[in-house]
């Protein structure tokens, strides 16, 4: 499957998440731009509202790496309004913890936000995402973030 591919089945977008994100990890962010760009696509007119959201996050975290923090900042705060929406927890947590990665850039004080944050991911069970918060709270970054809904 490539970004070329014309897209008729969800399990096809899940597949071009899966190399969208494994090209946004080896640093090809043209490559998984496109991905992002084509789910979007292919969720909207489907009205597949989490994964119209995957891709915006997506998106943020290629912003956040080109280091074109408003752009991220606007692409996760208008995921996070639509995993709200729909209650979609990990979606939630997820854009969450690319909005502070945003805000630690700014070099504010995010101490008691990442504290709530890995209070939230703990109760919903997402040690990652609790791991991620004490990272970002403790070195002010976090080394790389894994989108797992996107990973083989």
């Amino acid at each position: 499957i490539s970004a070329e591919t014309p897209v008729s089945r969800r399990y096809q977008i899940y597949a071009l998440g899966s190399l969208a994100e494994a090209y946004r990890k080896s640093g090809n962010l043209e490559e998984a731009e496109i991905c992002y760009h084509c789910i979007l696509t292919h969720s909207k007119s489907r009205a597949l509202i989490a994964w119209e959201s995957h891709a915006l996050l997506g998106l943020a975290m290629i912003n956040f790496m080109r280091m074109n923090n408003e752009e991220s900042v606007k692409l996760a705060n208008e995921a996070l309004s639509q995993y709200e929406k729909i209650k979609h927890a990990w979606g939630i947590m997820n854009a969450k913890t690319i909005l502070l990665l945003n805000t630690s850039m700014t070099h504010a004080d995010i101490a008691a936000e990442a504290d709530l944050c890995r209070a939230e991911a703990i109760a919903f069970a997402y040690q990652y995402n609790a791991d991620k918060f004490e990272e970002l709270k403790d070195k002010g970054t976090i080394d790389y973030f894994q989108l797992f809904f996107l990973s083989f």
